[in-house]
């Protein structure tokens, strides 16, 4: 594995000595860069990473590269690392000199090698980087805690809506997000939320509040990973009203359950994600 990545990386990066005419020798490193795609039984797609228009490295969080059909997995919600998806795309490895690339469908992508087990692939047409991947074997990919707590947005938009369904205040505090019994979450990082009684469809609820969200990721040492949610609302013009945000703690419970909470007034919120919306 050390020696296919060492070759990759010296193909692409580093000035070639070979002679470009040199067909076989050419035809071996293209060999190599496709072998060492092939190794790996997953590559994990980085989150929130300009795509340009291939709207696969968007939605996908694993690639796998197998005999020229890319698999992936697009869905957290019954994500297994011992599956490798649908297939969703043809590719095709090609390797001249020192230039090395891989055309997935219609696109195609320059390789440029970043670590042991990460690449760098760059839409090779207006020269935008399209995303980095890093190349797992299953038994060592990251656990379904560090997938939910990256990928945030692409967790809650596959639900569509949640809704609040407990709330654990021991202190009997006024949370300022206390009366919002629904959340809706969408592209582009916005949101709707709504203060109507429990129980109702999607279709039934009155959304008073919209507006855009905000996160950051924390990695605790000894609590679970969370996420700092702020959601910045907005009046009727579309304009952020100053002031007027929320700042929540988000921990995942399990596939369908996240806890809101307000740290400061030891409040946690229990919602629940309804109606599965697969990618």
């Amino acid at each position: 594995m050390k020696n296919l990545f060492s070759l990759l990386f010296s193909v692409i990066i580093l000035s070639s000595c070979s002679s470009d005419d040199d067909n076989s020798n050419n035809q071996t490193q293209s060999d190599s860069i496709k072998q060492l795609l092939e190794s790996y039984d997953l590559w994990y797609v980085e989150p929130d990473q300009p795509s340009s228009d291939f709207n696969l490295g968007q939605d996908a969080i694993t690639f796998s590269f197998v005999e020229n059909e890319l698999h992936a997995n697009k869905n957290l919600i019954g994500f297994n690392p011992e599956t490798i998806g649908n297939v969703e795309a043809s590719y095709n490895v090609e390797q001249e000199g020192s230039n090395a690339s891989i055309t997935i469908d219609d696109t195609e992508f320059t390789v440029f090698g970043v670590s042991g087990n990460s690449i760098k692939l760059v839409n090779s047409y207006d020269n935008t980087t399209a995303f980095y991947i890093t190349g797992y074997a299953t038994e060592d990919f990251p656990s379904s805690d560090i997938l939910y707590h990256e990928r945030m947005p692409h967790f809650f938009n596959e639900y569509k809506f949640w809704e609040k369904t407990a709330t654990e205040n021991p202190d009997e505090n006024d949370g300022n997000f206390s009366n919002i019994s629904y959340v809706d979450f969408f592209e582009v990082r916005n949101f709707r939320s709504s203060e109507d009684s429990e129980g109702l469809t999607y279709d039934e609820i009155n959304w008073e509040y919209n507006g855009s969200y905000k996160l950051t990721t924390e990695n605790g040492e000894e609590g679970p990973i969370s996420n700092e949610l702020i959601l910045l609302y907005l009046d009727e013009e579309g304009k952020i009203i100053e002031g007027a945000n929320d700042t929540l703690k988000v921990n995942v419970l399990d596939q369908n359950r996240i806890q809101l909470s307000e740290p400061n007034q030891n409040i946690n919120y229990i919602f629940e994600g309804h109606t599965n919306t697969p990618f």
